[in-house]
């Protein structure tokens, strides 16, 4: 499988970088920062993997086929 936004694959997973706060809880690197460990990222939906910039670009889409189902469903 592929990712249809960034190419990862099951062989070349992303790497998702995490900081810790100061209660060791992992949090998502802002851009800038410097990650203290990293994770690979995982299949969210077949094409489309867990990293956060991923997941941003498949939410519109996500939400304009609930959209078209919702008005489906009014229309019917």
């Amino acid at each position: 499988m592929r990712c249809q936004f960034c190419g990862c694959t099951d062989d070349r997973a992303c790497a998702i970088p995490y900081v810790f706060d100061e209660d060791d809880n992992p949090l998502l690197a802002l851009p800038g920062q410097i990650a203290e460990v990293t994770s690979p990222c995982h299949w969210s939906t077949p094409n489309i993997c867990s990293a956060p910039a991923c997941i941003a670009r498949a939410y519109p889409e996500a939400c304009a086929i609930v959209d078209r189902m919702l008005m489906e469903d009014l229309a019917a």
